[in-house]
């Protein structure tokens, strides 16, 4: 229930600004590093300036991709015909030399699972079936595209498997993070990767399966290293503690909704959080580019560059993206970590009735700070409602994400106020004079997860013994530095399974990754020895990485 100065501060929130802020932003096409992306920058540092907020303004080195035009012929029966199509990200250039071949249906199920299991081997048993082929397919999963290329495969056609839309969806396939390590350059795609709307899809597997079909593709792609902008806004607290807050500004097109909405929402944060006479901690607000061109560069390189402050000071991180949509009044997934989870639910009931679930793991949305072991609160929070009109079939999306449509007017002005509401309750809680992290939420939820995994090919009973020894003496007990030393480890344990200085590669959204995505493999079978071999040593690596943790948390 909210209490006086919770509605006072939530009143203080001005819808009307809000939308001129959406409209002024979502005016430009925002592709990372564009003209237009640094107007929309500007744009917001002027509106904070003119209300006192400092602002700095920054560019950082990414890995980014650029598309443009995308051709498709077909033949079949006799007869030659073309069709809609566009180029995903990250993909070879196929403009000069253009892609032509017989094309063939492949079924996800005739892929390896979307798993770890293709990094232990990363040889398709399939040989070289596909060569010479263009592959359709109803799975953008990074690990088919993989195969398909070790098959032999030319390109490869995502056909949209949801609504029935014919707005073709643009992205990017890869199962690396912005900040990738050498070993997973090898990662992306080697060979082009088309995306094309549903009932084209269908037109294309029904000739493909009834006969003869070849399709030539034409597409314009390129990959370089270039800067991106950050925009972060500053207000300072009373300690060196803080909260950062983000939302992409890079968009594919206009991105009213993706992320227009989270974006105007972080100014309104801003704005409204800069007239509070008193902050025990700061607040760090960040603009992103690279997530929709370099999958999540901006916020993983922040991870990068400020590692030691965020490791010494940062509360959470708090993401908006997507928020305010047009039917997307179902705030009943909530997205936190275990320690903001019951923050996170009172505040949803209490701006909007419902009663949230918790959902994780959550390995997306630019979700670059678990390797430091910094919790989140709120991910994301309003979602379509299932069988939604505005939905892409049974997608989580709407049918215009990701595409031209998504302009101004798509999104539902009542829904984005109560996400602002929502965000702002949150954040202002944990302002609150005394407030500390539910860790013993993280230490249950951790001990849970292990006690799953325990007997399940691999001993935990030792690494168990420490945690539950450290929970006891460890959990509830401290001031707010001691809980974080501790909350560092215990998300590192659950979320990760690198170093706490690089990023984990984009593969499974299991707890205690390390462990719970090399046992399913293992237990799934099928199965090359050599696979076999190297998940099963791959997972003790991993337990003993939990017993450094777990001596860790013993020495606190």
């Amino acid at each position: 229930m909210l209490n006086g100065a919770e509605r006072e501060f939530l009143a203080g929130l001005d819808a009307g600004a809000v939308e001129r802020d959406l409209e002024e932003i979502s005016r430009y096409e925002r592709p990372s590093g564009s003209p237009g992306e640094a107007e929309a920058h500007a744009y917001v540092a002027g509106r904070l300036e003119a209300h006192g907020v400092d602002t700095v303004r920054t560019a950082f080195p990414a890995w980014t991709f650029a598309f443009g035009e995308a051709r498709m012929r077909f033949w079949a029966g006799g007869r030659e015909d073309s069709l809609p199509a566009k180029i995903w990200g990250y993909s070879p250039d196929a403009w000069e030399e253009p892609v032509r071949g017989r094309a063939v249906f492949v079924s996800p199920d005739r892929f390896p699972p979307d798993s770890i299991a293709w990094f232990a081997d990363r040889t398709s048993p399939s040989g070289r079936d596909l060569e010479g082929r263009i592959v359709l397919s109803t799975t953008r999963s990074a690990v088919a595209i993989r195969d398909a290329c070790a098959r032999g495969a030319l390109a490869y056609v995502f056909c949209w498997p949801y609504g029935d839309e014919t707005v073709i969806h643009e992205s990017a396939v890869c199962a690396g993070w912005g900040a990738a390590l050498p070993e997973d350059v090898e990662l992306y795609p080697r060979i082009p990767v088309f995306a094309v709307d549903r009932p084209t899809g269908e037109r294309l597997i029904a000739l493909a399966e009834g006969g003869s079909l070849d399709i030539e593709l034409r597409g314009r792609s390129r990959s370089e290293v270039k800067a991106l902008p950050l925009l972060e806004a500053f207000l300072p607290g009373d300690s060196p503690y803080f909260i950062l807050l983000g939302a992409h500004m890079d968009a594919k097109h206009h991105g009213a909704t993706d992320n227009g909405t989270g974006c105007a929402l972080m100014l309104a944060l801003a704005l409204r959080f800069a007239r509070l006479k008193k902050r025990p901690f700061g607040l760090r607000f960040c603009w992103w580019s690279g997530h929709e061109f370099s999958k999540y560069a901006g916020s993983s390189n922040y991870a990068l560059e400020r590692f030691d402050e965020l490791n010494e000071h940062c509360l959470c991180y708090v993401n908006a993206d997507v928020p305010g949509s047009k039917g997307a009044d179902d705030f009943s997934q909530v997205a936190a970590t275990p320690d903001f989870m019951a923050l996170a639910r009172r505040a949803v009931r209490d701006v909007t009735g419902q009663d949230g679930e918790h959902v994780g793991p959550v390995n997306s949305y630019d979700q670059s700070f678990y390797n430091i072991g910094v919790s989140s609160c709120f991910i994301w929070s309003s979602q379509l409602v299932p069988g939604s009109p505005h939905g892409s079939g049974a997608g989580a999306m709407p049918w215009w994400w990701h595409t031209e449509e998504d302009t101004f007017g798509k999104h539902d002005m009542e829904v984005l106020m109560q996400d602002c509401r929502l965000y702002a309750l949150g954040t202002l809680r944990i302002l609150e004079p005394g407030w500390l992290p539910d860790d013993g939420a993280l230490w249950d939820r951790l001990i849970g997860e292990l006690e799953k995994l325990d007997g399940r090919g691999i001993t935990l009973r030792p690494v168990l013994d420490v945690f539950r020894r450290n929970r006891g003496r460890l959990a509830g007990k401290g001031g707010l530095k001691e809980r974080l030393r501790a909350i560092r480890r215990l998300n590192q344990a659950l979320y990760c399974q690198r170093a706490p200085y690089f990023q984990d590669f984009r593969m499974g959204d299991g707890y205690v990754p390390g462990l719970s995505l090399p046992l399913a493999a293992l237990a799934g079978g099928g199965l090359t020895d050599k696979a076999r071999f190297v998940l099963d040593r791959y997972a003790v690596a991993q337990r003993n990485r939990l017993m450094v943790l777990a001596k860790e948390l013993e020495s606190l």
